[in-house]
């Protein structure tokens, strides 16, 4: 009986782990700003990719439904094949291999993505930012000096809130 009572308590604190992760994404998205030509037109969606975690997508897709970051919709799309990032402006990597990891990372070298992941050495691997718990509480750090090489202007509210900004 233990057993199927835990079950229920690990699926809500999975969910509201995704939830409050989720909402994360969207406010980074409205603390960075892209450069011109980021998008193709004025109008097009900012498009928030996941790979790795197919149930995050699905939550964060719910988290984000009908909402705007700078006059622009949201759009969810779950990466199966990492190899195809293009169209992508906020990128989160979730479960892969250092090797998958490596292989994204360079793979969107130079373009002005806004990669977020909670693999630890994220940020130090050439990441932007990195989610992680530490005290019971969601909190990230932020690589700047990667932000700057995607051409992508961090709000210095967000940079405030990081727990480490590295340069």
């Amino acid at each position: 009986m233990a057993v199927g009572l835990a079950w229920p308590a690990t699926a809500a604190a999975a969910r509201l782990e995704y939830e409050v992760k989720a909402a994360f994404l969207y406010n980074f998205a409205k603390f960075v700003e892209w450069p011109e030509g980021a998008f193709p037109g004025t109008k097009d969606p900012l498009m928030l990719c996941v790979v790795g975690d197919e149930d995050f997508a699905k939550s964060v897709a719910e988290t984000v439904k009908g909402r705007t970051v700078h006059g622009r919709s949201l759009l969810v799309h779950y990466v199966d094949d990492p190899s195809v990032l293009d169209g992508c402006h906020l990128l989160f990597v979730g479960q892969v291999e250092n090797d998958d990891l490596a292989r994204i990372l360079h793979s969107i070298d130079g373009s002005s993505v806004l990669t977020v992941s909670e693999a630890s050495g994220f940020v130090d691997d050439g990441g932007i930012i990195r989610l992680f718990v530490a005290e019971g509480k969601v909190r990230f750090e932020i690589n700047a000096g990667a932000a700057e090489q995607a051409r992508l202007k961090v709000s210095s509210q967000l940079l405030k809130l990081a727990r480490a900004v590295r340069r």
